[in-house]
């Protein structure tokens, strides 16, 4: 079984029968014994989108889902450098940081001259 990363959700993809799936997705089907249903959706747990193992995996519908991420991410976030309140790329909301390109660039400068210098 052929195993490669999926460039844009971060998850482990596997070859079944000459196609790519998603492997947490097959293991639950396994687990179940049937096939996953388009509107169910397969939740790590731990948030860690590696770790396939059955106890870290958990089968819930798509909005219920949804709505998880988006209460543990906020869409509304302040910047770490002006202070501003903004609306995070829904994307990114667990890891944006900045309001603006300008902002991450000055985080940016800020982090690599505090490890450079031991701040």
């Amino acid at each position: 079984m052929e195993k490669q990363l999926s460039s844009h959700t971060r998850t482990r993809l596997i070859n079944r029968n000459g196609k790519k799936v998603r492997e947490h997705r097959w293991l639950m089907e396994q687990q179940l014994g049937r096939e996953l249903l388009p509107r169910e959706h397969v939740h790590h747990i731990n948030g860690n989108p590696l770790d396939n193992a059955l106890d870290n995996l958990v089968v819930l519908d798509c909005k219920v889902h949804m709505n998880f991420h988006n209460g543990r991410y906020s869409e509304v976030k302040i910047c770490e450098v002006c202070g501003d309140d903004y609306i995070a790329k829904p994307h990114k909301r667990k890891r944006q940081k900045c309001c603006s390109p300008e902002c991450a660039n000055r985080l940016r400068a800020y982090n690599m001259a505090k490890t450079r210098y031991g701040w």
